[in-house]
């Protein structure tokens, strides 16, 4: 494998980690009245944000690599 593809991956791993930690961390702040939700609603907000995740992870891949690709140039 590439370094790009390695790193690339590699954020990807770390990424997809955090997504069981928003349902966790959300379902915790209701309980602990954080916040005021109704618990049929947390399964859509988890999905919404871990879809925000995916696309910001998409969009973002052609900034990683193309500053990877710079300082591999050095």
């Amino acid at each position: 494998m590439s370094m790009q593809t390695d790193i690339t991956y590699s954020v990807k791993v770390m990424v997809d980690s955090m997504k069981p930690l928003i349902e966790k961390n959300l379902n915790t702040a209701v309980r602990n009245n954080m916040l005021t939700i109704d618990e049929d609603k947390i399964p859509g907000i988890v999905k919404l944000v871990q879809d925000t995740i995916d696309q910001g992870f998409i969009e973002g891949s052609d900034q990683l690599i193309n500053t990877l690709n710079h300082y591999a140039k050095n």
